[in-house]
């Protein structure tokens, strides 16, 4: 005995897919032994919106906490290293640099911190970024395309942490005494 198998498809628009569905289900359950399929592609939608919000959440919080981590360990690196060279801060400015020389100095030196993550941070974010594109351009098809405005906010990110950080730096440096610093082996 061979069966016929007969496959149609009826596709129904509407704004009200809930009451739709709502008033196929009791039709197709009436007849068990047809194979009736029914797919909600608003709700599919909604649910892919779904997904991609709670992902979104959670790769933003991910990428704001390495963030915040590393802004942390930047100005930790920077600070120590300002209070370490506590007594060669007091040194100068015994021989004779001015605040407004050291201030000077330590600008300079703020800003070849931040030119340095720069130069080695932006080439291998870039390649990274070539890698995961090779990555993912498998199976997606999309252009390759070097986001400059992030890349922009980034460098004036860092430059601001660093900024910061040397203000501070400076700050403290204000309430050093020159003959304790010199006085003292260590901090």
């Amino acid at each position: 005995m061979l069966s016929e198998q007969v496959t149609s498809e009826v596709q129904f628009t509407t704004e009200q897919s809930a009451a739709l569905e709502n008033e196929i289900n009791p039709i197709i359950n009436k007849y068990p032994d047809v194979h009736v399929y029914t797919n909600n592609l608003i709700e599919w939608r909604q649910d892919a919106m779904n997904r991609a919000t709670v992902t979104s959440v959670f790769l933003y919080g991910f990428v704001v906490l390495i963030g915040l981590i590393c802004m942390a360990n930047i100005i930790n690196t920077i600070s120590t290293g300002m209070a370490l060279r506590k007594r060669e801060f007091a040194m100068l400015a015994s021989i004779g640099m001015t605040p407004k020389g050291m201030k000077k100095m330590l600008r300079f030196e703020g800003f070849f911190y931040g030119m340095k993550s720069l130069i080695y941070g932006l080439p291998i974010s870039l390649c990274v970024m070539f890698f995961i594109y090779k990555s993912l351009s498998r199976n997606f098809a999309f252009a390759f395309t070097v986001p400059w405005a992030d890349l922009i906010i980034a460098g004036v990110g860092v430059f601001f942490i660093v900024g910061t950080t040397i203000f501070y730096a400076n700050r403290k440096y204000k309430e050093y005494s020159i003959v304790n610093s010199l006085k003292n082996e260590n901090i």
